[in-house]
Formats: structure tokens, sequence, C-alpha cells
């Protein structure tokens, strides 16, 4: 697997600062420039319709009930859980000028 790379370095401030990051090449950052990601959110979910939706991006394979317990687990999943629960304003946010 490849190393992590940022965007940019550490702001603080408004200030840049120096890191050990390691910077994406601008080419790379243009590609991203020139792109449009679409995000969508889904309210009140039965956890059956998630794990199936979760199923049909992982190319239909069904998981298994261990890969279940693991997913739920990680620490992406973790890291969800949190932030949803420290910042449940913005995530509750329906008001698009407030994110700009």
């Amino acid at each position: 697997m490849g190393s992590d790379r940022y965007y940019t370095h550490p702001t603080v401030d408004g200030v840049e600062q120096p890191s050990n990051h390691l910077i994406l090449p601008e080419k790379t950052k243009d590609f991203f420039r020139l792109r449009t990601f679409c995000c969508y959110e889904y309210s009140d979910l039965p956890e059956s319709v998630e794990e199936n939706m979760f199923q049909l991006v992982q190319r239909g394979m069904p998981l298994t009930p261990a890969e279940k317990m693991r997913a739920l687990s990680t620490k992406w999943a973790v890291f969800g859980k949190q932030y949803e629960e420290d910042y449940a304003m913005v995530v509750n946010c329906k008001c698009k000028d407030i994110l700009k």
C-alpha cells in the first residue's frame, strides 16, 4: 500500500506550518480541483437497509457475521461515531450556506 499524502501542510491561524507530511503534487491537486464530488445522506435508515446498501456498494457480496462485527469496530467506524457525537450540529445541519 502507498504512503499517506496530504493536500496541504497543516494551517494554524491562517498560516501554513512546516511538517513532515508528504504533499500531493500540483498535477494531482489540479485533478481533484476539476472534479465535482457528490455526497448523499440518508436519514433514519433501518440497520438492515443500511447493511444491504453497504453490501451493494461492496459488489453485492454479503458480509459474514464476523465481517459485520469487524466493520463496526474499525478505527474509521469508531471515528465516524465519535464525529457524529462531537459535531452533531454539523452532522444535522441542512443549511448549505453555513458549511460554505
